[in-house]
């Protein structure tokens, strides 16, 4: 009793006889614990079907949940340690990042392609930068291409139905698109109050 069954194993076949006889079991005691082995055999596989039911279950409702959200990955970080607002201490921050893995990732980030758009997204987005491309009746992905070369954005990708950009593209198209916005907004109010100044004129 409390040896390990590799251990009795190894001593009932020692080749003293002594020793052996002394950890050969009977057959009825082998029987016995065949029979035991088989029930809790039994038992458990139920049981590890069971669980295994229960955990395929519950991680098939995990993923519809999933799929109909919008999940967020959020990183919390103390900006000081004394608990008190107002105060940031940098070095602290930085550590918190560098242990977290955050400049890591972003590195990694930065180095593949973190902006990844559809071409009918991005052709409808950045579409107003040349608004007349959408007349000479190009696909989307062309239209896509011609923005680029527009931008003159090196190092992107064109895929089968998205297009891939470095780290910062997607930031250098949104600064061009707000100031095409807000050189379109800047000729409207001039031509509004040109109208509104002629109209009191007039009077």
């Amino acid at each position: 009793q409390g040896l390990c069954p590799e251990h009795k194993n190894m001593l009932a076949s020692s080749e003293y006889e002594f020793v052996a006889s002394l950890f050969k079991d009977n057959e009825e005691e082998k029987q016995k614990e065949e029979a035991s082995k088989g029930r809790r055999k039994s038992v458990s596989a139920f049981r590890f079907a069971s669980l295994g039911n229960t955990f395929k279950g519950q991680l098939k409702e995990l993923m519809t949940a999933l799929s109909q959200t919008e999940p967020h990955y959020v990183r919390c970080i103390k900006p000081n340690n004394v608990n008190k607002p107002g105060i940031f201490e940098t070095m602290n921050v930085l550590h918190q990042l560098r242990c977290g893995g955050v400049l890591e990732a972003i590195r990694i980030s930065c180095a593949g392609y973190p902006s990844r758009n559809s071409f009918y997204d991005f052709a409808e987005r950045f579409g107003l930068l040349c608004p007349s491309l959408y007349d000479e009746g190009l696909e989307d992905s062309q239209i896509c291409e011609k923005l680029l070369e527009l931008a003159k954005l090196e190092g992107h990708q064109i895929g089968k139905t998205k297009i891939f950009l470095k780290g910062g593209q997607m930031a250098m198209m949104d600064k061009l698109r707000t100031e095409k916005m807000n050189a379109a907004a800047t000729i409207i109010a001039r031509h509004l109050m040109s109208f509104v100044a002629k109209k009191n004129y007039k009077k």
